[in-house]
């Protein structure tokens, strides 16, 4: 069990608890009204990133109300769970009880994740109310057919992050669904904001980290969650260990570079830049954070330049030399680089990640040169080794 000392789901929590123990005597006139007559909810939630304002998209909401029930006693209680649209709003309807009281709960979840609270011990994933820290919006319906509002914008220093997640891991999602090639279950993820220590996968509880520094860092966050991806529809080698993108090293800081952990890496370096030209539109910002942490920009991508490597280390063992490969088959540089005549061919990559590199067809841990048998296999262009030669792959 998670137990929550998150600031604003406590405050908010406290109000409906305190609310939700008293033991009120409904008013002359509060029973429900006919049939016919209703109070509707809406809302325009949205919050304050980084770069860019955005609305609470696709995302669960709890509509809860303080009404008579058992025994005509008033009490709080959730009447019902929706999700906001593509702008953020929800819109619905219950039948009309004078001086019913409404709030929402707004949760940082949705199809692709499911975000708990920042640093914080925790019974529930992430929810805040609209309004400002202890007092949030409270809508009392007074009269039949008419319409209680609560749009807000979460722009406070600690909200907008568990949004953000959420939201920068469901386009992951679509883009992954969207470019599948296989059909097994793609679940929900975990992700858990912490300042205690960086980001990365934890394949025991299959749970996304995320560094509190990394929360806006669109970047970043994809990159782990490919990790999620390989894990559950692909193939993930739990290889921990230190890599700047040229050297992998060891706690003692020896040279430990693998081919399977260069490609587990290079493709998560890779799937960010995929999905944001996917979703041009969405503003995917934040290669990196102030750490260091994340993945590389596209002009380290189309560079994939390192300094003197160790002997021992091979073109398929190093993890930037792999994403600038990818990156090139899938960028429309076909002009500018004489070895590189692919362009938008993420859809292939993606598939083969999905499929023929999936650990349920027995590949074990995947390589660059896994890939490459999967792309011939396919019929894809034997070029591909030209762009393999030109990234010091091969």
């Amino acid at each position: 069990m998670h137990i929550s000392f998150s600031r604003r789901p406590w405050r908010a929590a406290s109000a409906l608890v305190l609310a939700a123990a008293a033991l009120v005597v409904p008013a002359a006139g509060a029973a429900p009204a006919s049939a016919q007559d209703v109070t509707t909810i809406t809302s325009n939630l949205s919050y304050e990133d980084s770069n860019k304002t955005g609305p609470i998209k696709f995302s669960k909401v709890e509509v809860w109300r303080f009404a008579p029930r058992t025994f005509g006693i008033w009490t709080w209680a959730n009447e019902r769970t929706v999700f906001t649209d593509d702008k953020g709003r929800i819109n619905t309807s219950f039948p009309f009880v004078k001086d019913a009281i409404f709030a929402l709960r707004v949760f940082a979840t949705n199809s692709a994740a499911q975000v708990w609270p920042n640093d914080f011990l925790h019974a529930q994933p992430f929810w805040a109310e609209p309004g400002h820290g202890s007092q949030p919006v409270h809508l009392t319906s007074t009269r039949p057919n008419t319409q209680l509002t609560f749009n807000w914008h979460f722009a406070d220093d600690w909200t907008p992050q568990h949004f953000n997640i959420a939201e920068t891991i469901r386009l992951g999602r679509d883009y992954a669904a969207a470019n599948r090639g296989d059909s097994d279950p793609l679940p929900r993820a975990d992700v858990q904001p912490t300042s205690v220590t960086g980001s990365y996968y934890n394949p025991v509880n299959s749970t996304v980290v995320i560094n509190s520094g990394n929360a806006f860092t669109d970047f970043a966050i994809l990159h782990e969650y490919t990790h999620f991806l390989q894990d559950k529809i692909g193939s993930f080698p739990w290889l921990p260990a230190a890599h700047d993108g040229c050297i992998t090293e060891d706690v003692f800081h020896n040279p430990v570079n693998t081919a399977d952990h260069s490609w587990m890496e290079a493709f998560a370096d890779w799937f960010p830049h995929a999905v944001s030209r996917a979703f041009r539109g969405e503003h995917l910002e934040g290669n990196v954070n102030a750490a260091g942490e994340g993945t590389f920009d596209e002009a380290r991508l189309e560079k994939g330049n390192c300094g003197p490597l160790p002997a021992s280390v091979t073109g398929d063992e190093v993890e930037l030399f792999l994403a600038a490969s990818l990156w090139d088959l899938t960028d429309d540089d076909t002009n500018v680089e004489p070895w590189d005549r692919f362009a938008a061919r993420d859809r292939s990559i993606f598939q083969i990640f999905d499929k023929e590199l999936d650990a349920a067809a027995g590949v074990g841990n995947p390589t660059i040169m896994t890939f490459r048998k999967a792309w011939n296999d396919r019929g894809l262009g034997s070029s591909l080794d030209t762009v393999l030669h030109a990234d010091h792959v091969l």
